[in-house]
């Protein structure tokens, strides 16, 4: 971890000259004070009310202090927490931690749970956002090495138990986004996952200039397929174009059947038509899979369409394959007049026997109305 410290220091350093070249002070240790009565305005920093534990202390950092807190760690064993807030990306969701049992929300816990970004817990087809107001970042050190990357929204009650936690006030948004890229670029693979999803919260330009690094050619598939998954997922109609832009121009056949799923998920309204493309055009028969299942996926109005071109047109038998499971995933309505239609009329014996299967496990009375057709004939 000492190498991701030192690459930590150098991106702040070619982000922020004015930043790196000032002296770094002391951090500054303070008692807590009583949060009941705590003044906004107050110069000695305070823990934040959604913070629950035990053993919890704030004191406030200068430039160069986030990194010299994790540095300070070194002589110690044990899993302690460093945490810090930083603006949150406008328009952000909530991201914080849901009990599927309650159908609501819960505490976080930073030592697991279910996090989710968020509908603060909504359930239905289509809940309603519930937006973001700050990013709370937990970083667990030990031994002078990040060992968790945590990130809810601030509103979000966290539960720390016993476990020693300090709050750090004041620690600069390029500080963090070099903290994160450096652990991002080197690290584990949950780490990885971790500081990239901490990452795209973060409201300065920064941080997209920093994933969009990631996320190109030259670093490990790993780093690039989670920088695409947060660029879509988290920095809206921006982070989504250039993951459509690497997705397209890209070699691997890998990733780009990675970014079938990253497209599928964004809320742009090209993500439907972009998969259309790729289903018709992509080179590589399991990128058209792919493509097709994900706008089946999606119940797109063009889902129906793109699938049936692909089942008359695709040159790749195993494609047309995918192409029929496709349709079992689309709403019972829609699915099961297509596959019906397939087993009927398609002119491929094996892609007529997948429709067939697929009626198979259906249940639908149409589908098991057609199956004894079959089976009288015989």
């Amino acid at each position: 971890m000492t190498s991701t410290l030192a690459s930590a220091a150098l991106l702040l350093a070619l982000s922020s000259p004015a930043v790196a070249t000032a002296p770094a002070a002391a951090s500054r240790p303070v008692a807590v004070p009583a949060r009941s009565g705590a003044s906004p305005a107050s110069a000695s920093p305070a823990v934040p009310e959604t913070l629950h534990g035990s053993r919890l202390s704030a004191r406030a950092v200068r430039p160069g202090g986030l990194v010299e807190q994790i540095a300070a760690s070194r002589g110690r064993q044990g899993l302690a927490w460093l945490a810090y807030e930083e603006p949150v990306l406008p328009g952000s969701e909530r991201v914080c931690c849901f009990d599927g049992r309650r159908k609501g929300a819960s505490s976080c816990r930073l030592w697991g749970g279910n996090v989710s970004v968020s509908t603060n817990g909504e359930t239905g087809p289509r809940p309603t956002p519930i937006p973001s107001d700050a990013v709370h970042i937990f970083l667990g050190v030990e031994a002078g090495e990040v060992r968790r990357i945590r990130a809810f929204s601030g509103s979000c009650r966290v539960e720390v138990a016993d476990a020693e936690l300090v709050w750090l006030e004041g620690v600069p948004e390029a500080e963090s986004v070099a903290l994160l890229t450096a652990i991002a670029s080197r690290d584990s693979r949950h780490l990885i996952d971790e500081s990239l999803m901490a990452l795209a919260l973060h409201e300065t330009p920064l941080a997209m200039t920093s994933l969009e690094r990631l996320l190109a050619r030259g670093n490990p598939a790993k780093t690039r397929e989670q920088a695409a998954f947060w660029l879509g997922q988290m920095r809206g109609e921006p982070g989504y174009q250039a993951v459509k832009q690497a997705v397209l121009a890209d070699e691997s056949p890998s990733f780009r059947r990675h970014g079938t799923f990253v497209i599928s998920q964004s809320k742009s309204a090209d993500a439907a038509p972009t998969l259309v493309s790729m289903a018709h055009r992509d080179p590589a028969a399991e990128v058209r899979s792919q493509a097709l299942f994900w706008l089946a996926q999606m119940a797109s109005d063009r889902a129906v369409g793109a699938i049936d071109e692909s089942l008359r047109d695709d040159p790749d038998d195993e494609v047309k394959e995918q192409a029929v499971f496709a349709l079992t995933q689309l709403p019972k309505d829609q699915g099961v007049p297509h596959l019906l239609k397939v087993a009927r009329t398609h002119s491929s014996k094996r892609v007529r026997k997948q429709a067939i299967f697929w009626l198979g496990q259906s249940d639908d009375p149409r589908a098991l109305q057609f199956l004894e057709e079959v089976l009288l004939r015989r």
